[in-house]
């Protein structure tokens, strides 16, 4: 973009992403190529530290952690400890250079306004969106939540940082990026070039992986992995899919509606106020969901996962009882073990492939969150709101 060269030619036409990214990225093309690293792997690891301290902070005012212990190392505990449970995957984030850390903040601001700045949290989705798409699933839960201003502000968000580069490179070439934008979602979705590249003067196409990628560890990529392999069709993989999906998402809604926590209802002042936990569940079933049901997810994109980490701790330290709590340890250390396989440092052994790419690590982070559901909404039904922390959170 700095040399004025199409932006979707870049890396052997391996570039997918929003050209908002490489407008943003522009200024480190001034440093030599290993000065650019260093800098952004310190920008990288601030960001990240930052985020998870932020997230924790919000946990302990939601889960009114601050009654039970005054200690202010309490945020502190939350973070180290999503902090560890990560760490594999942000040691591969930063190997690799990536920008996972944006997406992270990007969705702590999504938490951190949903409630008290709709129209903040808006922009942090749309803003997030063009760094990696998955965060436009705050547009269907904010509508589905009757907060109209956070959607409609997602939208023009979007929008307006997808063309803030035009005011470098121009109106036409936003057009350009737009269709191959377009072209790039269409074939990783469904590998079919639903838009086509010709339009853009171009005979060029976007590399993208299969939806069956092998590095995929999404339940999407699994599942697809064994239809086709057993000559299924398509249209059985997706509807097995779209299946699993609907019943994932009613198991979330009927075990926190057990306990009398309805989630993934329209905001009332009454639900807002008094029970502030419930919010940070349906935060995070949408990243396990965005994660687990994506068309090419990777393990090292499960580094998003430390934001659910921070709302299972939470919820560790609110709940009184044992059982409960060793539920959740237990599930958090399963599910960063999966995200571990196949052990690089054993070999890449049949099994521990097998594993892979069934998806154990998309299994493992559903058990994490339909946990999280369960031992949260128990943790507020028998821990009822005090009016006086309601008023003052409202």
């Amino acid at each position: 973009m700095s040399n004025q060269v199409d932006i979707y030619s870049g890396t052997a036409g391996m570039y997918i992403y929003s050209p908002f990214l490489a407008f943003i990225f522009q200024p480190l093309t001034a440093l030599p190529e290993r000065a650019a690293a260093i800098v952004w792997l310190l920008l990288s690891a601030s960001i990240i530290l930052t985020a998870s301290l932020i997230a924790a902070r919000k946990m302990t005012e939601s889960w009114r952690l601050w009654q039970k212990e005054t200690d202010p190392s309490i945020p502190w505990l939350i973070s180290a400890a999503a902090l560890l449970f990560s760490f594999a995957k942000i040691r591969s984030d930063f190997i690799l250079g990536q920008t996972d850390c944006l997406i992270i903040a990007g969705l702590i601001g999504v938490l951190w306004w949903m409630d008290r700045h709709p129209a903040l949290a808006g922009i942090a989705a749309g803003a997030t969106a063009n760094v990696k798409y998955l965060a436009l699933i705050f547009v269907p839960y904010f509508l589905i939540k009757r907060n109209y201003r956070a959607a409609i502000a997602s939208i023009v968000s979007f929008l307006f940082f997808f063309t803030l580069p035009a005011l470098e490179v121009g109106l036409r070439s936003i057009k350009t990026y737009a269709i191959d934008a377009l072209a790039v979602l269409s074939r990783v979705a469904g590998e079919r070039e639903l838009i086509s590249l010709t339009t853009t003067g171009r005979s060029d196409k976007p590399i993208v992986n299969s939806i069956t990628w092998d590095h995929s560890v999404s339940l999407t990529s699994s599942i697809l992995r064994v239809t086709r392999s057993r000559g299924v069709s398509d249209f059985i993989g997706a509807s097995l899919i779209f299946v699993l999906f609907v019943a994932v998402v009613m198991a979330i809604v009927l075990i926190a509606r057990r306990k009398g926590l309805n989630l993934f209802q329209p905001v009332t002042a009454k639900t807002a106020s008094s029970r502030p936990g419930a919010g940070t569940i349906e935060w995070a079933a949408l990243i396990v969901l965005a994660l687990v049901f994506g068309p090419q997810t990777t393990a090292r994109h499960m580094i998003f996962l430390i934001l659910v980490y921070t709302v299972a701790m939470a919820i560790v330290l609110a709940q009184k009882r044992r059982g409960p709590q060793i539920v959740l340890i237990v599930s958090m250390v399963a599910t960063a073990i999966a995200l571990s396989l196949p052990f690089r440092e054993t070999g890449s052994h049949p099994s521990l492939m097998a594993l892979k790419s069934i998806g154990t690590a998309s299994w493992g982070a559903l058990v994490l969150i339909l946990s999280i559901v369960w031992i949260g909404s128990r943790t507020l039904a028998t821990d009822p709101p005090k009016d006086g922390f309601a008023v003052a959170n409202h």
